[in-house]
């Protein structure tokens, strides 16, 4: 229960940090034992490139030097590259999720696997040539997190950007942001697969998969942000797979009475077996009133809406059930409350307020 000492990421010579310059940072660990983690992240280095994507590995609590993500001979990448998220099933068998940029700054999924130790090359996500045509012009995509169940079986989530497979209210196909994910099998990567929505009136603007969770190969739930046009204009979004099969994504919005602008959604999601998670996100209140300040009619301008963020949790039952969506009172004078179905039954609690002593 002892934390020890931070300790800053070496690299090998010729990669080291560009310091007068420097951008680094570490997005996500993934540990399988004790000592035994893989962290990954970006680093600006002293090549003189923009980010480029690393990971580094600690064995018996000793870290190596950060290693830069590998691309096969004649990978189109301007090295402004990146790892959002990785996952490792035990030592030395790991999956990096993120993106690198192209020619006109688009990004493209990748992931990259090591087996034993040994880091491959990188591999970008693969769509069907009817949503990713190339040439003219491929799509953006970049995915943000990752959850493996077995070395080599893993299924990564994000955002893609291009022509989604949505119709608006003239029955035309329509350009977008919407979430998308791609699954592996013992180190072998399927066609993505871009989210369909369950309710057929909802088409996305800028939406996306933010966190996933495996239970097990094929189980999983991914979790992320709905902002589109529709019934439902923004809110979480849920997606689950079962044995390899995804169902339609779904938008819950928040408790009725809720206020909220245009910011929600879902950032975490964790799940103990197919069907059973729990998700947790944001939702901004609406900026307060400007105030008089007396005869000069000065009105200052709301506050930053990032000061007045919530939060909020959402739990799946059994998958066929509503969802469950609760907001944490961040605030000592909102009062938090929950909504609970489990089938038909629908309970609404209201918790005690919590005020300074």
């Amino acid at each position: 229960g002892v934390w020890g000492p931070g300790k800053a990421v070496a690299f090998n010579e010729g990669q080291e940090v560009f310091y007068p310059f420097f951008v680094t940072g570490l997005s996500s660990v993934s540990s399988t034992g004790i000592g035994s983690c893989t962290a990954a992240g970006y680093v600006f280095t002293s090549r003189g490139n923009p980010t480029e994507a690393f990971t580094v590995t600690s064995t018996a609590g000793v870290w190596a030097k950060g290693a830069v993500a590998t691309y096969p001979e004649g990978t189109d990448n301007f090295f402004d590259d990146r790892f959002n998220a990785i996952s490792c099933t035990s030592p030395g068998n790991c999956t990096a999720a993120g993106y690198f940029t192209i020619a006109g700054g688009l990004r493209q999924a990748m992931t990259q696997t090591s087996k034993n130790g040994v880091w491959a090359n990188t591999a970008p996500a693969v769509f069907d040539t009817a949503v990713s045509p190339s040439p003219p012009t491929p799509p953006s995509s970049e995915f943000r997190a990752i959850s493996c169940t077995a070395p080599g079986t893993c299924t990564a989530v994000g955002q893609f950007t291009g022509v989604l497979p949505q119709v608006d209210g003239f029955g035309e196909t329509t350009t977008g942001s919407g979430p998308f994910s791609q699954s592996s099998s013992k180190g072998t990567w399927d066609t993505a697969e871009l989210a369909l929505y369950e309710n057929p009136a909802l088409w996305s603007l800028e939406s996306s998969f933010d966190a996933v969770s495996c239970s097990s190969a094929g189980n999983c739930t991914a979790a992320g942000t709905y902002r589109g046009v529709g019934p439902i204009e923004q809110g979480g979004l849920t997606q689950t797979s079962t044995n390899g099969v995804w169902a339609k994504s779904k938008v819950s919005g928040l408790p009725s009475g809720t206020q909220a602008n245009e910011r929600v959604g879902l950032t975490s999601i964790s799940c103990s077996s197919a069907g059973n998670c729990s998700a947790g996100g944001y939702f901004y209140l609406p900026p307060p009133e400007p105030t008089d300040y007396g005869p000069i009619g000065h009105e200052p301008s709301p506050k930053d809406p990032d000061l007045n963020s919530k939060g909020f949790t959402q739990r799946l039952i059994n998958t066929a059930n509503l969802t469950d969506t609760g907001i944490d009172p961040t605030w000592p004078l909102v009062l938090g409350f929950a909504l609970i179905a489990a089938g038909s039954a629908l309970v609404r609690r209201r918790r005690p307020q919590h005020r300074p002593a």
